[in-house]
């Protein structure tokens, strides 16, 4: 495993891992609405395959009434929809836990919202008919590798329910453009609301199944463990969390001017209610929201503060949903560092 510090050129994701090939969203890409594609976050897994869209082929098997092979100009024709949904990496933040976990040294950066297009991944199980006894749907991407001492590819199931929601998508499009080979060309799963390891790239198979799916990324990874290694929880959707895009870390700042602090704040449970902003120890206020872009996109925030004391300050955010979920004020520690979610913090220096 290779490792980049490099800060990356501007527009374009900073390299957290170059084989395979990891980076976050800069921080300036993170002050529009939607994610440039140019800068969304990459995850990857193993080596990005290379697929000539001529001759890739979607299966759809298993426990269905009548198997299914389309091609993409088949799937293309279809009905599409387009969403806006904000992806999360599920190890984001994972360099802040202390100690820190094994993995892939997240920061900040590993989340970003687009416009995907594609069909509904429901009209497709309905064409192939479900048997009675489907209880999940097997995503297969065409990338491979070594995990757990053998060869595999990275697969991912959901619950038919859940497979069933309307909103999940097998995406063609990202920002109005095919999708790039590192955000899984020709065709990509999108599930809204849920952490980017269930988003599976490159889609080759999709296999209805009659029992739970017990895989390496399904029941040994992507999944919140004690430091035995006692699994409590898979890892499932968003935990509520907020960032604090504006001032930056280390940004200096004017004592006794306003200043506008800004950010964004999204959860995979429920609409964001409310985002409360404070500095060093001072109370908490509450933030002025945006509007709702969508339902499973992010949702700016900001708030008005006027530094009075000179010196370093640490600037806090924390977010709570309609469902009542709230950003912890510490984070709660897991073997494999997933769901990093406690209140944000930025330092800057008033001067």
């Amino acid at each position: 495993m290779s490792r980049k510090t490099a800060r990356g050129r501007a527009g374009h994701p900073i390299t957290i891992e170059e084989t395979p090939y990891n980076a976050e969203t800069p921080g300036d890409a993170l002050k529009s609405d939607v994610t440039p594609t140019s800068a969304f976050y990459v995850r990857n897994h193993f080596k990005a395959p290379k697929i000539d869209a001529s001759d890739w082929r979607l299966r759809i098997a298993g426990a269905v009434r009548r198997e299914l092979t389309l091609t993409l100009r088949e799937i293309k024709a279809m009905k599409k929809k387009t969403l806006l949904v904000t992806l999360e990496c599920a190890g984001n933040g994972r360099a802040r836990m202390r100690p820190v976990p094994s993995g892939t040294s997240w920061q900040d950066g590993a989340q970003g919202t687009s416009r995907w297009t594609g069909v509904p991944l429901a009209e497709l199980l309905k064409r192939v008919g479900l048997k009675r006894g489907a209880c999940e749907v097997l995503f297969r991407g065409a990338d491979s590798g070594y995990e757990g001492g053998r060869r595999l590819h990275f697969e991912r199931s959901l619950p038919v329910r859940e497979a069933l929601a309307k909103n999940v998508l097998l995406a063609f499009e990202m920002n109005g453009s095919a999708l790039p080979g590192v955000h899984g060309y020709p065709l990509r799963l999108i599930v809204p609301g849920w952490y980017g390891m269930a988003s599976v790239k490159w889609l080759v198979e999709v296999v209805v199944l009659e029992e739970p799916f017990q895989g390496w990324f399904q029941a040994a990874r992507y999944v919140y463990s004690d430091a035995d290694n006692r699994t409590s929880a898979p890892v499932r959707q968003m935990r509520i969390k907020s960032v604090i895009v504006q001032p930056g870390e280390g940004a200096r700042v004017r004592q006794g001017r306003q200043c506008v602090v800004s950010g964004l704040a999204w959860s995979g449970s429920g609409p964001i209610d409310r985002v409360e902003f404070r500095s060093d120890s001072t109370k908490w206020m509450r933030a002025s929201l945006g509007e709702v872009m969508e339902a499973h996109a992010w949702r700016r925030w900001s708030v008005r503060w006027v530094p009075r004391r000179r010196g370093s300050h640490t600037l806090m955010s924390r977010a709570f949903d309609a469902r009542g979920d709230a950003q912890p004020l510490a984070h709660v520690w897991n073997l494999h560092g997933y769901g990093y979610n406690s209140v944000t913090k930025v330092k800057v220096r008033v001067v």
